[in-house]
């Protein structure tokens, strides 16, 4: 029986056994990496939940944004690419990702409508 501690193992096979682990342990970290890249900058998961329409128009830099739950707002990147009426106090369903861009009015987070809905008020 053959074994690293016995004189009867060839040079050449133990030089492709360290190879072999070698490559493999290179797998192993570039399976890794390649995994914690794509968690940490994967899109995040869109979201759909009811919205209430307000025109902040007169505040600086504002314009239409969306109010959710626990009266925070959400500034779409987007609202012009759907054909809904504006109205404020419309409610909506939306779905949505949040973006990392900045925001000129500063009232929440900016988003990217995926979908709007025009809901009976």
């Amino acid at each position: 029986m053959e074994t690293f501690f016995n004189s009867k193992v060839s040079t050449t096979k133990l030089l492709t056994l360290i190879l072999y682990y070698l490559a493999m342990k290179k797998v192993a970290y570039f399976l890794t990496v390649l995994s914690v890249v794509s968690l940490l900058y994967c899109k995040k998961d869109s979201h759909a939940t009811e919205a209430v329409l307000k025109n902040l128009t007169g505040l600086d830099a504002c314009g239409w944004v969306l109010e959710i739950k626990d009266n925070k707002h959400l500034e779409p990147e987007n609202l012009s690419d759907f054909n809904a009426p504006l109205k404020d106090g419309q409610k909506v369903l939306i779905r949505y990702q949040t973006t990392d861009n900045g925001s000129y009015c500063m009232v929440g987070p900016t988003i990217k409508l995926l979908e709007l809905r025009v809901l009976q008020n």
